[in-house]
C-alpha cells in the first residue's frame, strides 16, 4: 500500500511538471532531455556491466548528448552520416582499453545499443516538439497520454482477464489481453484527440499515430525488461521513488518517440 501511495504521489507531481515543460519547449525541454540522457546512460552502463558487456561511460554519454543538440539545431538528414561516423569511432574505445579481448565485442554492441537507444530515443522528443506543423506540444501530449493511459489499461485488464502470457521469459506479468487492451486504449486516446480538435492534424494521422504508439511502446517496455532480466535487476535504478529509474519510466517513450517522429515525417500532407 505504501509503495502504491508513493507511486501515486510521485506521478501527481511529475506529470504536471512534464506537461509544463512540454508546453514551454525550447531550453526547458532540452535541459530535461539532457538530464534524462545522462542518467539513462549511467543506468544502461550499470545494467550492461552486470551482463558482462561493460563499456566506457564518459565518451558514450558525450556522444548520446549530441543527439538532442543535433535535434534542436540540425535535425536535417545531412548531419546523420557525421553522427554515425562518430558513433563507430567511439565504439572502438572498448577495443583500445579492453582487458579481456573475449568481451570486447559485447562491449562494443552494448555501447552502440545504448547510444542509439537512449540518445535517439530521448532526443526524438525534441524533434517531435519542434515539428514543422507548429503543434509539437500536442504531439508530445498525444504521445505520453497514449503511453500512460495505455499502460494503465494493460495492467488493469491483464490482472482482470489476462491468462496467456505475452512474453513469459522476458516479462512474466505481461499478458496478451493486456497488450491488446493497451492498443485499444491508445486508439481511444486518438479518438478523444480527434473529437477535441485541439490542432489541425487529420483524423487518419491521429489514429495512425495512436496505434503506432500503442504497439511500439510495448516493444520498448519489453526491450528494457529483457536487459534488466539479463542483468538480474528488478529496476534500472532507485532514482524515482516507487517508479525505479529513468529507463523504467521512459523505456516505452524511447521507442515510441522516434516512431512518432518518423511517422510525422513520412505522412502525406
Amino acid at each position: 500500500m505504501r509503495s502504491f501511495l508513493t507511486r501515486l504521489l510521485v506521478a501527481a507531481v511529475a506529470i504536471p511538471a512534464l506537461v509544463f515543460i512540454f508546453h514551454r519547449g525550447g531550453e526547458w525541454l532540452c535541459l530535461l532531455v539532457t538530464a534524462l540522457i545522462v542518467l539513462g546512460m549511467i543506468e544502461a552502463q550499470r545494467l550492461f556491466a552486470k551482463t558482462g558487456a561493460s563499456f566506457a561511460i564518459a565518451p558514450s554519454v558525450v556522444l548520446a548528448l549530441l543527439t538532442p543538440w543535433l535535434a534542436g539545431r540540425y535535425w536535417a538528414g545531412f548531419t546523420w552520416p557525421v553522427w554515425l561516423i562518430l558513433l563507430f569511432v567511439v565504439a572502438a574505445i572498448p577495443v583500445v582499453r579492453v582487458h579481456d579481448i573475449k568481451v570486447a565485442g559485447a562491449g562494443i554492441a552494448a555501447q552502440i545499443t545504448s547510444v542509439l537507444w537512449i540518445g535517439v530515443g530521448l532526443g526524438a522528443l525534441l524533434g517531435v516538439r519542434d515539428f514543422s506543423d507548429g503543434a509539437g506540444f500536442w504531439w508530445l501530449l498525444l504521445l505520453f497520454a497514449n503511453l500512460w493511459i495505455g499502460d494503465t489499461a494493460a495492467y488493469l485488464f491483464g490482472v482482470w482477464l489476462g491468462k496467456t502470457k505475452l512474453s513469459p521469459v522476458v516479462s512474466p506479468m505481461k499478458t496478451i489481453v493486456g497488450a491488446v487492451a493497451q492498443v485499444v486504449a491508445s486508439a481511444l486516446v486518438g479518438v478523444v484527440f480527434v473529437m477535441a480538435d485541439w490542432f489541425t492534424a487529420s483524423a487518419a494521422l491521429l489514429m495512425a499515430a495512436s496505434i503506432v504508439i500503442g504497439v511500439v511502446g510495448q516493444i520498448g517496455d519489453l526491450f528494457e525488461s529483457a536487459l534488466k532480466r539479463a542483468a538480474g535487476e528488478k529496476d534500472s535504478s532507485t532514482l524515482i521513488p516507487g517508479h525505479g529509474g529513468v529507463l523504467d519510466r521512459f523505456d516505452s517513450a524511447m521507442f515510441a518517440a522516434p516512431s512518432l517522429y518518423a511517422l510525422l515525417q513520412v505522412w502525406p500532407r
